[in-house]
């Protein structure tokens, strides 16, 4: 719902629009790539175009992937992203009505939010709607003003209030109305998200997958758990997890038992930039090394062909003290990062 928080503030330079140009007719940008056909595209962007022409807005598009419902208060922006990846399983038929459904619930969220404020000061009401969110780095100026954390490399760890159509940010000031520390917040909110989420790990696909499984629910809340993967024991192998969070729905994961399983890195990665690419409600391609506590990014490069995973120093000092047994060289993996 607030996916524009990627693009947002990236210049601090105040926008300026002219009348709309049809420039989807001639680009197709990269957060375009879910719809596959500059086509389809075109009929996405033309729909969101017609939403807002039949509500007498003279919204402008953003080739960044917002929009400006009114040109003239530019602090209004809606991403784009998220409601592409809806519609990119849809046919172009389709596209209008998700386009409605979706703006109109944005609609309705602004209104809800006014409807709530003043209830979210009692902390008797609020208690039981503390979440916990997952963001990109990207969306740290779009969080400044929220109660966040890092603890994960890469993502923000951001504390939210869950309403009926909408999801808000804490901020510093609701949160002193509560007289509450943040670490009496995020301890709430913990194990308010577990209680939504009630994770239940699966086996992704034993067949060609492997031993990856994956944590999957329809929740904006699910890659949170990623916090609290202790409490998964099924996903932890002696050395640790591997564990990727693709999109807000779902975490991917790879118990380490021994070395033979980082030959299904290489797997794990490319479904991960499929989910990622694909959505809805991508967060990161990034991969990470979990164990007793702590968490490491595992750097990597990618194209068609291979696949380079770089490890951190940590892990590379780790991985000398495991015995060898059972490790095969990958034709397509390079755990050293040696590639060509």
């Amino acid at each position: 719902m607030i996916s524009w928080f990627r693009k947002l503030g990236a210049s601090n330079r105040p926008m300026a629009f002219s009348p709309q140009a049809r420039w989807w007719d001639s680009d197709f940008p990269d957060w375009a790539a879910p719809m596959e056909s500059p086509e389809r595209f075109r009929a996405f962007l033309d729909g969101v175009s017609a939403y807002f022409a039949k509500r007498n807005l003279s919204a402008h598009i953003h080739p960044s992937g917002v929009v400006h419902p009114d040109p003239n208060n530019v602090e209004q922006t809606w991403g784009l992203a998220n409601l592409l990846q809806i519609c990119a399983d849809r046919s172009a038929a389709e596209f209008p009505g998700l386009i409605a459904s979706h703006f109109d619930l944005l609609e309705r969220a602004t209104v809800q939010h006014q409807q709530f404020a003043s209830k979210l000061a009692n902390w008797d009401y609020a208690r039981p709607r503390l979440r916990i969110r997952l963001w990109d780095e990207d969306a740290r100026q779009a969080l400044a003003n929220s109660i966040i954390r890092e603890t994960i490399p890469g993502l923000i760890t951001a504390l939210a209030i869950d309403l009926p159509e909408s999801i808000e940010t804490v901020s510093h000031d609701l949160a002193r109305s509560w007289d509450k520390t943040p670490v009496e917040l995020f301890d709430v909110a913990r194990e308010n998200t577990w209680d939504a989420v009630k994770p239940k790990p699966k086996f992704l696909s034993p067949e060609n997958l492997g031993a990856i499984q994956i944590v999957e629910e329809d929740s904006y809340y699910t890659a949170s758990i990623a916090l609290q993967i202790d409490r998964l024991p099924q996903l932890l192998g002696p050395h640790g997890v591997f564990f990727s969070i693709p999109t807000r729905g779902g975490m991917l994961a790879l118990a380490f038992h021994n070395m033979a399983d980082l030959q299904l890195l290489a797997h794990m990665i490319r479904f991960t930039r499929h989910c990622f690419e694909q959505g809805p409600g991508s967060i990161s391609h990034r991969l990470w090394w979990y164990r007793l506590g702590t968490w490491h990014e595992i750097p990597y490069e990618s194209d068609p062909e291979r696949i380079s995973i770089m490890p951190p120093p940590e892990m590379e000092r780790y991985l000398s003290t495991i015995a060898p047994e059972g490790s095969d060289d990958s034709d397509d993996t390079d755990p050293a990062g040696t590639g060509p």
